[in-house]
């Protein structure tokens, strides 16, 4: 039992590449099932898996650790701290980036970790090959012979009903009494988008395409960065991927009615949190990218669902931004864990307490240790409670390149592009908010070794498969 006598579980549920909008109004029915309270402007720490993932797991901005946790040591994570709580903990993910590989396993005791599977370790045999073009050969492959071969509900990552089986049979060898921690990270709104046919005939779309050819169509698209699409083929592939959410929210509706009725999960008792890790853009032509690389913070990217059900907080939706670099050490005060001074984030006794008047962002570019071999660009940013932010971005090719924005609830403006030195010369505001970035967090763009950033959990040449496994690099 933990210090403050809370005693029961805890449901870490994440979604992967998951849009604010796209969740925010799905929230509701959660919220009813769980008592949970929504936060209406929860920001990530990053617009991508490898430098957001540091913050939920261990309470740290990503140019902290770098590409991956360190196999011990500091920073102390939320699976360790909850171990030595007497937590029996799970962890299920479909992701490279978020597993063993990288060291996100310290303090689990049980779970698939991110290991592939088998058609994608098929297709990575594939791609290894030493024939020259093969990868492109062995996509093909992926996309129209071997996703054949199996079952017709297989998907590329495994699907959210599927992590939901296994989480069930992970838990069903867990004692009732036993404080349990379960933490699933779903791939069900990451690109290739494929959700079940059922919910693509449930839609109206401009093409007329398979649950597998959408799979290859929207993997192309985020990859070209959606480059030369109609704008009817941009609503279809935003329908496409609201088909994606849809589906995660009815298996999500369905795994908590699950817990309930197993007596796994009572709003009255236990811990359940929802979110993402990071966004997702869809906007090609007014943001210039399609996904969420390279690093840009565009509000599709950066701002996230929030929904966290305590027995002690009300079931309201909270204003204010919150960001999830407090996540970490608010779960663990929460549950009556002490949380490690390694953590960079703050914890909150109640919901209004997690509201700040800035957040910051970082990315390490996942594609860019393997441009170069020596440095890779490394970019920040910061968001004011009301709305304006100011971030690098090192797409520029020359000076010391800002952009700073406005979001207005349904709109974000881009109200300048420049160099810091004009920057600070077109607004006060902005200037300030670029003072206190470099103050708390550094440069808004800065190029840093390789070295430095690479954890010891996986080679250059590693990272790379698996960032072409994920669909970042062809």
């Amino acid at each position: 039992m933990s210090e403050n006598n809370f005693d029961g579980n805890i449901f870490l549920l994440t979604a992967d590449s998951l849009q604010w909008k796209a969740f925010n109004n799905r929230l509701d029915e959660i919220a009813s099932l769980t008592n949970g309270t929504i936060f209406e402007e929860s920001v990530s720490t990053a617009p991508f898996t490898v430098s957001a993932m540091p913050s939920l797991a261990a309470g740290v901005y990503g140019d902290t650790v770098g590409i991956g946790l360190p196999e011990a040591s500091k920073p102390t994570t939320l699976a360790e701290a909850l171990s030595r709580a007497e937590f029996t903990n799970i962890l299920i993910s479909d992701n490279y980036l978020f597993g063993a590989e990288y060291n996100y396993q310290r303090g689990f005791d049980m779970g698939d970790l991110g290991e592939p599977t088998t058609k994608k370790k098929i297709a990575n045999i594939l791609q290894n090959s030493p024939v020259p073009g093969v990868f492109e050969v062995s996509e093909w492959i992926y996309f129209n012979i071997i996703k054949r071969m199996g079952a017709n509900n297989e998907t590329f990552y495994r699907s959210a009903s599927t992590l939901h089986e296994t989480a069930k049979g992970y838990l069903s060898d867990i004692p009732q009494e036993d404080n349990v921690f379960c933490w699933i990270h779903y791939m069900d709104t990451h690109h290739p988008f494929e959700p079940p046919q059922e919910y693509l005939d449930s839609r109206t779309l401009n093409q007329s395409k398979s649950r597998s050819d959408w799979a290859s169509y929207t993997r192309d698209a985020i990859q070209n960065g959606g480059q030369n699409l109609s704008e009817s083929e941009i609503a279809d592939i935003r329908e496409v991927y609201d088909a994606c959410c849809e589906y995660l929210f009815d298996e999500l509706r369905n795994f908590i009615t699950y817990l309930i009725d197993s007596g796994r999960y009572s709003p009255d008792e236990d811990l359940l949190v929802f979110t993402a890790d990071h966004g997702e853009s869809l906007s090609p032509v007014e943001h210039g990218i399609m996904g969420h690389t390279p690093a840009m913070y565009w509000e599709d990217v950066v701002r996230v669902p929030l929904l966290v059900s305590h027995p002690e907080w009300d079931s309201t939706r909270t204003d204010g931004q919150v960001s999830l670099i407090d996540l970490m050490p608010t779960i663990l005060d929460l549950v009556g864990a002490p949380v490690p001074d390694s953590v960079e984030g703050t914890a909150a006794k109640a919901p209004s307490d997690l509201v700040r008047d800035h957040a910051f962002f970082t990315g390490i570019d996942p594609i860019g240790p393997i441009k170069s071999a020596e440095s890779v660009a490394v970019s920040r940013g910061i968001r004011t409670n009301s709305g304006k932010k100011v971030f690098g971005d090192y797409e520029r090719v020359s000076g010391s390149p800002v952009v700073s924005t406005e979001f207005d609830e349904t709109e974000e403006t881009v109200l300048f592009t420049g160099d810091e030195g004009g920057l600070i010369a077109d607004s006060e505001t902005a200037g300030e908010m670029l003072k206190e970035l470099k103050e708390m967090r550094g440069n808004p763009t800065e190029n840093i070794d390789v070295a430095d950033l690479m954890s010891d959990s996986a080679a250059q040449e590693e990272i790379q498969e698996h960032l072409e496994d994920l669909g970042y690099l062809e």
